[in-house]
């Protein structure tokens, strides 16, 4: 059985906190709602969103303060940035942020949920090229190369250390000593 959808909605406006509820129930998602950047926080860990519907200008926290927080502590979780004022600076830093969007209020629903379902679409790649980065690390990586010989430890050794580094790499040697099935698990492994 699959996980439902789950979203945060963080907003001081009852009213607006409502509309986008509702909108997002409607897409399928299991709401939470904040009204408060503190009580977001708070809510984060407990609930694992796929995407954060946020309100830039909150009492308390603010919105760029939580969308700090929440890239530095979640850095995948998608987050839609809402405010009623259009300040360019504004829009530029929430993107620089790692806001996924970026939506004036007041908007029409339609224009949210495009931007609801693109972040949940970038969610779920995201899952998907994890589960198939795994499997290749299961059937390409170290763990492909079997043998327990002191040569083959110290070969692992050094390919690990290559992999977690941002160099290229040469690998060399006579025909039939397995540089292919070397260079296959240095890329399954490697995060480049």
């Amino acid at each position: 059985m699959s996980r439902p959808k789950r979203a945060l909605v963080i907003d001081d406006d009852p009213s607006l906190l409502d509309l986008v509820r509702y909108e997002l129930e409607k897409e399928g998602f299991e709401v939470r709602a904040a009204k408060s950047a503190e009580e977001g926080l708070d809510l984060l860990s407990e609930l694992t969103p796929e995407l954060v519907v946020l309100d830039l200008h909150l009492p308390g926290l603010s919105g760029l303060e939580f969308l700090k927080s929440c890239q530095k502590n979640f850095p995948n979780l998608p987050v839609i940035v809402l405010t009623a004022e259009e300040r360019v600076d504004e829009v530029v830093q929430c993107m620089r942020l790692g806001a996924f969007d970026y939506v004036q209020k007041p908007f029409e629903p339609t224009r949210l949920l495009t931007s609801v379902r693109n972040a949940y679409g970038h969610c779920d790649l995201r899952r998907k090229l994890e589960c198939v980065t795994d499997e290749l690390r299961r059937d390409q990586g170290f763990a492909a190369l079997l043998g327990h010989s002191p040569q083959l430890v110290e070969t692992i050794a050094l390919l690990r250390r290559a992999a977690e580094s941002d160099v290229s790499v040469l690998l060399t040697g006579e025909g039939g000593t397995g540089k292919q099935i070397a260079a296959r698990a240095l890329h399954a492994e490697s995060p480049r």
